[in-house]
């Protein structure tokens, strides 16, 4: 990435309104103004980076960061300014890297940066890291209204089930109309007095949601309530923890799921559902191995007609890498089910082709997903991915993104797939026309720029590609689109 920051920053960066195909763009770019004089002292470059990023150039921020780093490389302020710059990236090791440094460099500021590294592990899954930097923050000192919310959600993933009554129990404690403070202390509250839990669960889902994230937390109470019910009734007194944990396998709470499974599995070792279950949970949980074990005494229990089992157990070998035994497993989904499930199924087989580097028979795959369901749009996307890379049939891409559009006029990923395959066709003009459009949809699209670019320096107007190239870097929040911009401006150099 070095090349690639140095090779941005000498190109210059300014404001301007690109003109595509004789026609006003209406991308404005925001980029570092002229310098005049250019800046020496680490304060200044702190500035130029702090305005930078507050424009979302993260690109150029991150280079007057390190400009700064150059000067003092020991300054705690560089390096907050580059932690909180690889967050907005996405770039969350680089972030976690430069928080550690800045601790090391301010420890008076550990209390703060320790949450922000519970933030980081708990948006990457490394759960007992989260758990151990929100309790050092909190040891340290921090204060603040969401941390123990945080913490308990940690303690959850952790299969840590007291402590996280606990710290959820102190979140309330501060904000008693916490929507998800109060579905959280109901879920565990499962664990050990249900009728408790189902009240609580039911002011939840009666909850007016400020917001999407809350708006899907009420639709999970609603989900986990059908479960408490079934698990209360009173013929299905000895399986209540299947219930549950299908309730919340469903929701995505796959340790609460262990938790209420396992007692049932003790107590009747020779039900097939809780082993299905338990898998289920421990596939979520990454625990693949032990997922396997679970499906193989379900199949023994069940026999292996399942449609279910063989999803799950297809699911799981995929993940493991396991790609051979992943193809049989979807292979005997599909002959076990009524077609309801084709299309779904068909794309998991084009995945697991597509992994084993067989493009033809993910091609073939994919293309019965579509046909069995129209609607899946992610095996179109497949399609057109796979004809305009590995398979290079460019014709073939275009009238596959056509159709993909015409099932998925307002998505702005397909859309942009079918300016992908015109411009792959040379046919800039029509390609732009299409971008536009998509931009029009999300304007936040990264893919959008970076295949805009490519066309202006195609057309010999190699500034205009290189902001484009620079939006498409700033707005990418993969790190998928970086590399590809690298090759794309090492080209434009030569």
């Amino acid at each position: 990435m070095k090349r690639l920051f140095n090779f941005l920053l000498v190109c210059g960066f300014f404001v301007l309104l690109i003109g595509c195909s004789g026609k006003k763009n209406n991308v404005t770019l925001t980029a570092t103004p002229n310098l005049t004089p250019v800046p020496t002292t680490v304060a200044e470059f702190i500035g130029l980076a702090t305005d930078e990023y507050d424009r979302k150039n993260y690109v150029n921020a991150l280079e007057w960061y390190k400009k700064a780093a150059q000067i003092e490389p020991h300054n705690s302020l560089v390096r907050e300014g580059m932690a909180k710059t690889y967050f907005a990236k996405r770039k969350y090791s680089d972030a976690v890297e430069e928080y550690q440094l800045a601790i090391d460099e301010k420890p008076a500021n550990a209390s703060e940066l320790s949450n922000k590294l519970g933030t980081i592990f708990s948006l990457t899954g490394q759960w007992e890291k989260a758990r151990d930097a929100y309790m050092n923050a909190l040891e340290l000192g921090w204060v603040d209204k969401n941390i123990y919310l945080e913490l308990g959600k940690a303690q959850i993933w952790v299969s840590n089930f007291p402590e996280a009554k606990n710290a959820i129990g102190k979140a309330l404690e501060q904000d008693q109309n916490s929507i998800e403070g109060r579905f959280l202390f109901s879920a565990v509250g499962c664990l050990d007095n249900l009728e408790f839990a189902r009240i609580d669960m039911q002011k939840v889902k009666e909850s007016t949601p400020a917001s999407d994230d809350e708006k899907q937390i009420v639709a999970d109470s609603a989900t986990l309530l059908e479960y408490i019910h079934e698990a209360q009734l009173p013929s299905q007194k000895d399986w209540a923890g299947v219930y549950l944990a299908k309730g919340f396998t469903t929701i995505g709470y796959p340790t609460l799921a262990v938790a209420e499974v396992k007692p049932v599995i003790e107590k009747n070792p020779d039900y097939p559902q809780a082993h299905l279950l338990l898998g289920r949970a421990n596939y979520l949980l990454q625990r693949y191995d032990d997922a396997e074990v679970s499906y193989q005494r379900f199949f023994q229990l069940y026999g292996k007609d399942d449609l279910v089992g063989w999803y799950y157990s297809g699911e799981n070998y995929y993940s493991w890498g396991r790609f051979d035994q992943a193809v049989t497993a979807f292979s005997n989904a599909l002959k076990v089910q009524d077609q309801t499930y084709a299309g779904v199924l068909h794309y998991k087989l084009g995945l697991t082709n597509e992994a084993q580097k067989n493009y033809t028979g993910a091609l073939t795959s994919y293309q019965a997903s579509v046909n069995a369901d129209l609607k899946q749009r992610k095996a179109w996307l497949r399609i057109i991915g796979l004809q305009l890379g590995e398979v290079k049939d460019v014709d073939q891409a275009i009238v596959a993104a056509g159709k993909a559009v015409e099932q998925f006029p307002d998505d702005a990923e397909v859309v942009t797939n079918l300016g992908w395959a015109y411009l792959e066709k040379g046919n800039y003009d029509q390609s732009i026309t299409v971008l536009e459009k998509a931009e029009k949809l999300d304007p936040d699209f990264a893919p959008i720029y970076f295949n805009l670019g490519r066309i202006r320096s195609l057309q010999g107007d190699q500034q205009a590609a290189r902001e484009f190239y620079i939006r498409a870097v700033n707005l990418d929040t993969t790190g998928g689109i970086s590399k590809r911009v690298e090759d794309e401006l090492n080209g434009v150099q030569q």
